[in-house]
């Protein structure tokens, strides 16, 4: 792992704006903005005094010895990925945990948010209330203590799971998918595509779950 760091002026013609492919997710924290795409973690910090934006880029790519186990079980590279697919701000506010699919396996890294670099940046930690078998239909949210995660599971049935594995939603079809979520007066909403089996139309829904 390790960082790159420029910076570029606010500019509409500017190539710089193209930061940014294959992006898994988006988050505000205080001035960050934050993105996490394949095998990478990006930073922005804007700088208004004199109209400049930092970036931090971490390539965080999956090891060899990791890549050819996954190879071996998945028989495809899809499934190989390191795909970043969210940020958690820790109570203390100077840290952050990074949530992704290492290699089709649900791990944990932690950020220093003060030095700007990841803690310990050889190791990583399983995710002790793993997200699902799905690297691209992921969504996460925070109620203080409790994660509620939308996802997949098993065989890519699509669940919504609360902190400590407690199940919430277990009933669409098997190729329906999550595109975001958000909170809203104490529950977790999100966004469905659900597919019929039946036909090759597609019906959009709305999940909401009491947290």
């Amino acid at each position: 792992t390790f960082v790159q760091q420029s910076s570029y002026e606010f500019s509409p013609d500017s190539e710089n704006y193209q930061i940014i492919s294959n992006m898994k997710f988006f988050t505000w924290y205080n001035t960050y903005a934050i993105y996490g795409t394949r095998d990478t973690l990006i930073l922005l910090k804007p700088d208004s005094n004199n109209s400049t934006v930092e970036i931090y880029s971490y390539d965080w790519p999956v090891d060899q010895m990791t890549m050819d186990e996954c190879l071996q079980e998945w028989n495809t590279k899809d499934k190989c990925y390191n795909d970043v697919v969210h940020v958690r701000i820790v109570s203390n506010h100077t840290k952050m945990n990074v949530y992704c699919t290492y290699a089709h396996r649900p791990m944990v890294r932690s950020f220093d948010l003060h030095s700007m670099s990841f803690i310990n940046e050889h190791i990583l930690t399983r995710d002790p209330h793993p997200p699902m078998d799905s690297e691209g239909s992921y969504v996460m949210l925070n109620f203080n203590t409790n994660i509620i995660t939308a996802g997949y599971q098993g065989d890519y049935i699509p669940t919504i799971r609360a902190t400590h594995g407690k199940t919430l939603l277990y009933a669409l079809r098997q190729n329906s998918y999550f595109i975001g979520g958000f909170k809203y007066d104490g529950k977790a909403v999100f966004g469905v595509i659900e597919t019929s089996e039946r036909t090759e139309t597609v019906r959009h829904k709305k999940a909401l779950n009491q947290c």
